[in-house]
């Protein structure tokens, strides 16, 4: 009669040599075992397919996606005022005006009550922004301020721009004023005149 003793290591030396077993298919099956399948740059022999085109144009595909919907579903003007619009809500207090051209362009005129921040100094001086009131944001033609104001918007100001830039304002006949933004002593540099 068997003892259980003696079958415990005739199951351990079949579940070794299956390992074992196991093992030797596996690295004698596979020509090029080093290479993990994901990080081919070339597609395996006989194959016309690139896994990373394929992963890039998926990537692709689904920003297309998501881009196409944000902008199906914005609507129209949600982000921009007319001139007219920021005129009155200026009469009613109800808005912060960024004016993000260069101090030298500021100066030769400006929305009255405007804050001139420059485009390239806005991320720096954010602390100047409202964060309870509506914020408009003015350039020369509108899309430098859009550029702008959709940054603000993602860092969770409430921001529009002005259709069509300061022109519009102009145009518009509404008044202007001149002059530097007096808030700050900030000397005008010779790029400031452009």
């Amino acid at each position: 009669m068997r003892t259980k003793k003696n079958a415990l290591p005739r199951w351990t030396l079949i579940a070794c040599l299956i390992v074992f077993a196991t093992l030797l298919t596996g690295l004698t099956g596979c020509p090029n075992n080093t290479t993990n399948i994901s990080d081919r740059s070339s597609p395996p022999p006989g194959q016309n397919i690139s896994f990373e085109s394929q992963a890039q144009e998926s990537r692709k595909l689904h920003l297309r996606q998501g881009a196409s919907a944000f902008f199906k579903n914005l609507p129209p003007d949600e982000y921009l005022v007319s001139a007219e619009e920021l005129r009155r809500m200026l009469s009613e207090g109800r808005c912060q005006v960024i004016d993000i051209r260069s101090p030298g362009e500021f100066a030769q005129a400006h929305i009255d009550g405007a804050i001139n921040i420059p485009f390239d100094e806005l991320g720096a001086r954010m602390d100047e922004l409202a964060q309870d009131q509506q914020i408009i944001v003015v350039c020369e033609t509108g899309q430098t301020a859009g550029m702008a104001a959709a940054a603000l918007n993602i860092a969770e100001y409430q921001s529009k721009s002005l259709r069509d830039g300061f022109r519009a304002w102009q145009s518009a006949g509404y008044e202007t004023t001149r002059g530097r933004d007096n808030r700050t002593d900030r000397p005008t540099s010779p790029q400031d005149t452009r």
